[in-house]
């Protein structure tokens, strides 16, 4: 039996709850604490339900010679600048998340009490990591960018044998930008059928197409880059929404949420509604006669003026052959109150 919800702070994620939104700051803010807090101000109000930081010390990493080092070095923030990005968040009511990339990091991670850790596409087969990091009994959000459903068990199982179930599934993949023809967005539904409603997606498209059709997919959790300037060079400027944009797809998603409505699984209340006057009834073709045998040339079928009580054109079979007790006129409808 799965949970029927996850809650990460004071929010809750699943089949009745509204699909969970980050804003993927990432290292967007580029080393600049006071270019973060207006990053994390501006996610605020564009309606994110939390933020997302990489907090990944450069040393523990990556090679000293590769471009990502020179990346991550360049965007460091320290423990100090970083608590007060999370200090500022939870000011503002906004959940700070963070991707912590190894065991020194996380030591001092932990500390600032994150209500959740996240395991990035990067990281999912670093089975060590995600086993400490599940240790800690926080909602352990798992992006599986690169992996095949091999190596997504295995992530999982990491941390359900450490008695922890609060696991949440993004499908990604880790191409950037993802050309739309890659972004395999049933595979939102595969993870579904085998870990239950708890599966979302971390999307690197252009736009926010493929994020409003995520949901109607069933994703409980959004993450998209989000930046100031998408002009800047370098980093995930490119793949990411300004404020503008990230607020206008929020609005997509809150629609879709709508339409994708998973409270019932029949005829809408409105068509319940509209049914009563929408369908056909049986009518008389002419006059039918006390008496008479009604037969197929007798009948007619029409949209009803009025939401009484009539035979339904599904019903005919069973009036063929009937003699009505009292003359029916033209076009009137046929009652069972008519017919012997």
């Amino acid at each position: 039996m799965y949970k029927s919800k996850i809650k990460i702070g004071k929010k809750s994620i699943g089949y009745d709850h509204p699909v969970y939104i980050i804003a993927e700051i990432g290292i967007n803010h580029e080393g600049d604490p006071d270019l973060c807090m207006r990053m994390i101000d501006e996610a605020a109000s564009a309606g994110a339900d939390a933020i997302k930081l990489q907090t990944m010390d450069p040393e523990q990493n990556y090679a000293s010679d590769s471009a990502s080092y020179k990346l991550f070095k360049k965007a460091w923030l320290t423990p100090e600048q970083t608590k007060k990005m999370f200090d500022f968040s939870r000011s503002l009511k906004i959940e700070p998340i963070t991707t912590v990339g190894d065991f020194k990091t996380l030591q001092w991670v932990r500390k600032l009490k994150p209500n959740a850790y996240k395991i990035s596409s990067g990281l999912i087969s670093h089975i060590p990591l995600i086993k400490e990091i599940s240790l800690l009994k926080k909602p352990v959000v798992i992006s599986t960018g690169t992996a095949d459903l091999k190596e997504i068990e295995h992530a999982v199982k990491a941390v359900r044998n450490n008695n922890n179930d609060k696991i949440i599934l993004l499908h990604c993949v880790s191409a950037y930008p993802t050309p739309p023809a890659q972004a395999n967005l049933l595979f939102i539904g595969k993870l579904r059928e085998i870990y239950g409603p708890f599966v979302g997606y971390s999307d690197h498209t252009l736009g926010d197409l493929a994020v409003t059709a995520s949901v109607a997919l069933g994703s409980c959790m959004i993450e998209k880059h989000f930046t100031l300037d998408k002009s800047r060079k370098s980093f995930d400027h490119n793949i990411s929404l300004n404020p503008d944009e990230f607020r206008t797809m929020i609005k997509k998603v809150r629609s879709t949420e709508k339409m994708v409505n998973k409270n019932f699984f029949s005829i809408s209340p409105i068509e319940k509604e509209n049914k009563k006057w929408m369908r056909r009834i049986i009518v008389a073709k002419n006059d039918i006669n006390i008496n008479g045998e009604i037969t197929m040339n007798d009948i007619l079928y029409l949209r009803k003026s009025s939401k009484e009580t009539s035979i339904s054109a599904s019903e005919t079979e069973k009036i063929i052959g009937k003699r009505v007790k009292k003359t029916v006129k033209k076009l009137q409808p046929i009652y069972w109150t008519n017919l012997e």
